[in-house]
């Protein structure tokens, strides 16, 4: 008895911490909302007649809802949102072989051009050149200046991205050129991927190698300009969740209580 008690105060306690974690991110740019699995669990017989009991039950792993967030306007020029499917390619620290991923687009633009996040890691996409676009990917990066078809430098005016991914820099009043694209990742099961925290996944065996793309390519989401993707928590929901966490806590701590005073009661008669 006392173990089927523990095991429901041991899972009041995980979901209690999954929804603390959750509204805590519920204003984090990209963040995806995890939710709680638990399995029931049975003793068997070793007679096998004697029917199967209830013993409590067992936390599962925890899954990340890779669900839309609403998106945020800002009308920044690189503040990008991805609508529908798929995830920003991000260039991993030094040391690390393989890229890492993320929905967060609150794009920064270092003193040399370059997409950066917020601690310095470089958006990855396809470079334009005289041929088109490369095929792998690389950091990409926007001149501050170019000259013009008379030889005097001009510096950048607009920055445009498209749907697609495509970037586009305008200096002075009409040069126009194209930067390069920003590619997408899309995997066959999203919600196996590893979280590495500031909303930052890698691959794993169990999501699938990274199929990537771009927005003009079937199968990955749209860029949206001058947006950002906020927080998939749906904060009524995790209240919900939380109270319900609440009341199995509060009833298993009093199945405890009870379960010792008999306990003692018993041992009682015997002394």
């Amino acid at each position: 008895m006392l173990g089927i008690i523990r095991s429901g105060i041991n899972v009041a306690q995980h979901e209690l911490s999954l929804v603390s974690n959750n509204l805590a991110n519920s204003k984090t740019t990209g963040f995806k909302t995890s939710a709680g699995r638990f399995h029931d669990q049975y003793s068997l017989a070793l007679d096998g007649i004697t029917p199967a009991s209830g013993m409590g039950s067992n936390i599962a792993k925890s899954s990340r809802i890779h669900s839309q967030g609403a998106l945020i306007q800002t009308d920044g020029a690189l503040d990008l949102s991805v609508i529908g499917n798929g995830m920003f390619v991000l260039g991993p620290p030094e040391g690390i072989n393989k890229p890492y991923y993320t929905r967060d687009g609150a794009i920064n633009l270092d003193e040399k051009g370059n997409l950066l996040t917020s601690d310095g890691l470089p958006y990855l996409g396809r470079i334009q050149t005289e041929n088109g676009l490369t095929q792998n990917l690389s950091s990409i990066n926007i001149p501050f200046s170019t000259l013009n078809d008379n030889g005097e430098r001009i510096l950048v005016s607009n920055i445009k991205v498209f749907p697609s991914g495509i970037i586009e820099a305008t200096y002075g009043m009409k040069t126009v050129k194209r930067i390069g694209q920003l590619a997408l990742a899309r995997f066959s099961n999203p919600s196996e991927l590893k979280e590495l925290g500031t909303n930052r996944f890698k691959e794993t065996d169990k999501s699938g190698v990274p199929l990537i793309g771009s927005g003009d390519e079937d199968g990955f989401g749209k860029f949206q300009a001058g947006s950002i993707e906020s927080s998939n928590t749906d904060v009524t929901n995790e209240l919900t969740t939380m109270i319900k966490a609440q009341q199995l806590f509060s009833g298993a701590s009093r199945l405890l209580q009870t379960e010792v005073e008999m306990v003692r009661s018993i041992m009682g008669w015997f002394i």
